[in-house]
């Protein structure tokens, strides 16, 4: 998987913002996508990650060296908590946003 690194020589504010998909008024989209983190069963020690919902791959890099393995944070919460919201599983959103 490619790795970015924001670097916004006119808006030094870079943060990523869980479960949206918009940046707040006044603020720019980097890019939107989906929360992902190594799986909890796994040893490997890992932050949460925003993957961008158009992730490109680098020609010529599809070698695997067995390196971590990244997951969709899904909701999980007991159905009487969640109305109006459907917290059955769904995976869970995120933006970078910078200003």
């Amino acid at each position: 998987v490619p790795c970015s690194v924001c670097y916004t020589a006119n808006r030094p504010a870079v943060l990523m913002i869980p479960g949206k998909y918009t940046c707040p008024t006044g603020w720019n989209t980097e890019y939107y996508g989906y929360l992902m983190t190594a799986h909890y069963g796994h040893e490997s020690q890992t932050l949460y990650s925003c993957m961008d919902a158009g992730l490109e791959v680098i020609a010529g890099t599809g070698v695997n060296n067995n390196g971590l393995f990244f997951y969709n944070v899904e909701i999980a919460s007991h159905p009487s908590l969640c109305p109006p919201y459907d917290c059955s599983g769904e995976e869970l959103t995120c933006v970078v946003c910078s200003k």
